[in-house]
């Protein structure tokens, strides 16, 4: 069953895919978008090779990368620390909730030009917005996660004498 769900995900993850290829081949055969602004499958296919090869866009990959990494890791620790609190004290939870959400309702992408203008446009800029994107779900998953912890669960770790 498993194998055959997996099997009907990759299916249509393809058919999605080559959807897309048709319609873009379509689109530039038949003159509807001209070559200049938007080239053909194939040639951009052909160049990716070269592309993976050039020093540049390695340096801009790892710089991303470990733009990425700090961010998420930044998230970890400071949504898991806020969401384990909010959702341990009862009086916090509303309040951090109408925070939670008045903020993540701003997409981070609308913050880029007020990071630009704090930090510039190096790693200090990228973190802080990545970080903003991400930490939402995480603080989220873990307030509900700890929020929804079964009261037996509770009463064994009690039983057991760990801490809160």
């Amino acid at each position: 069953m498993k194998a055959t769900k997996r099997l009907t995900d990759i299916g249509w993850a393809l058919l999605g895919v080559s959807s897309v290829v048709l319609v873009w081949v379509f689109v530039v055969s038949t003159g509807i978008v001209p070559t200049n602004t938007l080239p053909e499958p194939s040639h951009v296919a052909a160049r990716i090779p070269d592309l993976l090869g050039q020093h540049d866009f390695q340096a801009a990959l790892l710089d991303t990368m470990k733009s990425w990494l700090i961010a998420l890791a930044l998230a970890t620790v400071v949504g898991v620390g806020i969401g384990l609190v909010a959702s341990s004290v009862p009086w916090l939870r509303q309040p951090t909730e109408i925070v939670v959400n008045a903020f993540r309702s701003i997409p981070s992408t609308a913050l880029i030009p007020i990071a630009i203008v704090l930090w510039g446009l190096g790693i200090h800029m990228k973190v802080a917005v990545a970080l903003y994107a991400v930490i939402w779900p995480i603080l989220i998953n873990t307030a509900y996660g700890v929020a929804g912890t079964e009261p037996m669960r509770l009463d064994a770790a009690r039983s057991m004498h760990w801490s809160w």
